[in-house]
C-alpha cells in the first residue's frame, strides 16, 4: 500500500520536472507574472474584506461629520447648520 503511493509521488515529481525543464524561461516567466497580476492584493488575502471598509471609511471621514451635515447632504440643501436656504432667482 504505502509503495503505491511512494510511486505514485515519484511518478508525479518526474513529469513535474520534466514539465518545468521543457518550458523555456521566457514562458515561465510570462506564466509567473499573469499569475501574480491575478491574485488579489495581499491585505485582502491576509484581513478579508475588512481594510476596504477602514479605507473607505478613512477617506470620507472629513467630507461628513455629522448627522446634520450627512442630512444637509441627502436632502442637497449644502447648509449644514441653518435653515435651508434656497435662491432666489
Amino acid at each position: 500500500m504505502m509503495a503505491d503511493k511512494s510511486e505514485e509521488l515519484i511518478k508525479y515529481m518526474t513529469v513535474q520536472v520534466v514539465q518545468y525543464m521543457e518550458t523555456s524561461q521566457e514562458d515561465r516567466r510570462h506564466n509567473r507574472k499573469k499569475a501574480k497580476a491575478a491574485r488579489e492584493p495581499w491585505l485582502t488575502r491576509w484581513f478579508g474584506i475588512a481594510p476596504l471598509g477602514i479605507t473607505l471609511w478613512w477617506r470620507n471621514r472629513g467630507t461628513v461629520n455629522d448627522a446634520a451635515d450627512l442630512e444637509s447632504v441627502v436632502s442637497g440643501t449644502g447648509n449644514a447648520g441653518g435653515p435651508a436656504v434656497k435662491e432666489v432667482l
